[in-house]
């Protein structure tokens, strides 16, 4: 399974936010459908 992994040294050294893994999932999941690269099915409910 997926294990939690504590970025803030990283983030506070290089000043890299930190961005929950769902966030990036459904924002990389909703510029792939309106790209054209998934369907609407394939999406769900980020399809909108």
């Amino acid at each position: 399974g997926l294990q939690e992994v504590d970025q803030a040294s990283a983030a506070d050294a290089f000043g890299f936010p930190t961005i929950p893994l769902e966030a990036t999932v459904a924002e990389t999941v909703t510029w792939l459908h309106s790209a054209g690269y998934l369907s609407d099915e394939q999406a769900g409910n980020l399809a909108g």
